[in-house]
Formats: structure tokens, C-alpha cells, sequence
């Protein structure tokens, strides 16, 4: 039994692009968010989805391209 169903989704202007959410350095996290979004980034590095490297105080964090490919093989369709 099959239960997809088709969405259309708006066609933008050539060379226009409209973010779906505002990009996290538009404004100053507060305490609170980046020691909640720290705990985040970490259980994803831990659980291999991610690596990670450190540049003084600052922490920078990619996608394994590994993971990515395992991934879509899991979730794509079979033939």
C-alpha cells in the first residue's frame, strides 16, 4: 500500500534566493542557546554525523561525507 502524496512547491526568480530561516549569526546567541546548541552539535559529532575541529576558542563542525553518502543509500528507493 502506498501512502505518498505530491506537494507543488513555489518556483522562485532566477537568481533570487529567500532563506528559510534567518542564519545564525544575524544576531548575538544569548548564554543560555549556544551552551543548548553546543550540547546539540556535540551528541551529532558523537554519533559520527559530524567532525569537528578546534581553532583557538572557536569550534568548527561539517557533515561527514561518508555519513552523507551512507544515508541517502539507506533512504533511497530500490530499483
Amino acid at each position: 500500500m502506498s501512502n505518498s502524496w505530491m506537494v507543488e512547491l513555489p518556483v522562485t526568480p532566477a537568481g533570487r534566493v529567500e532563506p528559510c530561516c534567518p542564519p545564525l549569526a544575524s544576531a548575538e546567541l544569548s548564554q543560555a542557546d549556544a551552551e543548548k546548541m553546543a550540547a546539540m552539535f556535540k551528541k551529532l559529532r558523537e554519533a559520527g554525523l559530524l567532525a569537528s575541529e578546534r581553532r583557538g576558542t572557536w569550534v568548527y563542525y561539517w557533515v561527514e561525507p561518508a555519513v552523507i553518502a551512507g544515508m541517502a543509500a539507506l533512504l533511497g528507493s530500490p530499483d
